[in-house]
């Protein structure tokens, strides 16, 4: 449909947002001193670093809802975007990275083809990066970093097929990685990050099968982690599901009773257990 805000007041929403997205930086500085000057104990500076994560991540969908409906929004997000990333360091805050993916990840859901593909061949590296958890040598990036840029990737893989074929190796030992180490189950962030990696999986295995080696570990490794936990609210889950069901249906599907028995049957499965909302995969 047509907008629903008048020019002016969408285009001062949309730099409300953006400032919002810029300030994050600064705001997580602000709250890094007061934690090093004892103003904020622990938990409450545990507790102010999870608000601000809720803040970029509303401004985030907030902003991919803007870019969805109104073309102009694209422009003023393209010309934030590098600097979002030319800001970003390796040991930059992990709200500033989050911000940055986030904003990224909404970029590459919206845009137009061309501009998709010039992000991709941009921006594919450091979510490549951004996804990895880090460790002795480098930073510990946030499980809700690392959750974007797997979605992030799996956008990437579904729209800009040769610009991703050199990540699909990696990412596909990535999300591999993921889906089976051993993790806390009652952390509903580790769950999300592992849905994220199924749902990123999927995508890589519909559109770049003859890249997927070895394939069909792969769809079994994908295929044991259904149905998907925690995740709720974004368009990868019902396209993982599409994806699980055109791969059964299709006469030489990987997924089909013709094909592997055995796979079927865990559709069927999945299928089974699925919550009523999402019931309609099952037709």
């Amino acid at each position: 449909g047509g907008a629903l805000l008048p020019d002016n007041v969408t285009q001062s929403v949309l730099q409300l947002l953006l400032a919002t997205a810029e300030g994050a930086r600064a705001r997580a500085q602000a709250i890094r001193a007061q934690h090093d000057a004892k103003e904020l104990d622990d938990d409450e500076f545990e507790m102010a670093q999870q608000w601000e994560e809720v803040v970029v991540m509303e401004v985030a969908r907030c902003l991919g809802a803007a870019l969805q409906s109104q073309a102009s929004a694209m422009g003023h997000l393209d010309g934030v975007l590098p600097k979002l990333w030319a800001a970003l360091t390796p040991n930059s805050d992990q709200i500033q990275w989050l911000t940055t993916v986030a904003l990224t990840y909404e970029a590459l859901k919206a845009s137009p083809q061309e501009l998709c593909e010039a992000y991709t061949a941009q921006y594919l590296p450091q979510l490549q990066e951004a996804c990895a958890p880090g460790g002795f040598f480098t930073p510990m990036r946030s499980l809700e970093v690392r959750r974007h840029a797997l979605l992030a990737l799996g956008v990437c893989a579904g729209r800009v097929a040769k610009g991703f074929a050199p990540q699909v190796g990696p990412t596909v030992n990535l999300c591999g990685d993921l889906l089976t180490s051993p993790f806390d189950e009652d952390n509903d962030d580790q769950v999300a990050l592992r849905d994220a990696a199924a749902c990123t999986l999927a995508v890589i295995c519909e559109h770049h099968k003859a890249l997927v080696n070895p394939l069909e570990e792969t769809l079994d490794i994908w295929l044991h982690w259904l149905p998907l936990r925690q995740s709720t609210g974004y368009p990868e889950i019902e396209e993982c599901y599409s994806f699980m069901c055109r791969a059964a249906v299709a006469a030489d599907g990987p997924l089909s009773p013709a094909v592997a028995q055995d796979r079927f049957s865990k559709v069927l499965g999945v299928l089974g257990e699925l919550p009523p909302d999402e019931q309609e995969f099952s037709e």
